[in-house]
């Protein structure tokens, strides 16, 4: 099972942390929520479409594609999506090679590749520049 969380922007005055993760159970991208000052999450909810929005902006897809087609697309969907509308793809898609758990998304930014997602111990890489081997 591979998984994917993507942190949606935090300028909501009622929560700090927001973000969705891709269920591969469910088949679609659920949204959680944490309160300022609470260490408690709401977990499992429903995406309005202003968050799938701003997901398919992530993986720079056309706006023309309809909100109910991104909230049950995978990472690897929507890359290739992306792949399909663009001559010269800037976002990419693996599982991770060390433990086949989650989702790593590479995308091209200002010239660099950066890496998004989850690592192997439940941390995340938002924005962490890849190095060549």
């Amino acid at each position: 099972m591979t998984s994917f969380r993507f942190l949606l922007t935090a300028d909501d005055r009622e929560f700090s942390d927001r973000q969705l993760d891709w269920d591969p159970k469910s088949g679609r991208w659920l949204l959680s929520r944490r309160e300022y000052g609470s260490v408690t999450w709401d977990l499992d909810l429903v995406p309005s479409s202003d968050d799938i929005s701003e997901l398919a902006n992530f993986f720079r897809l056309d706006e023309s594609l309809a909100v109910d087609v991104v909230v049950c697309t995978a990472p690897d969907g929507l890359a290739a999506l992306h792949l399909a509308g663009n001559a010269n793809p800037t976002i990419q898609v693996e599982v991770c090679p060390a433990c086949g758990r989650h989702w790593n998304v590479i995308r091209l930014v200002n010239g660099e590749w950066l890496r998004y997602g989850m690592t192997c111990d439940l941390g995340l890489n938002w924005g962490v520049p890849v190095v060549s081997s």
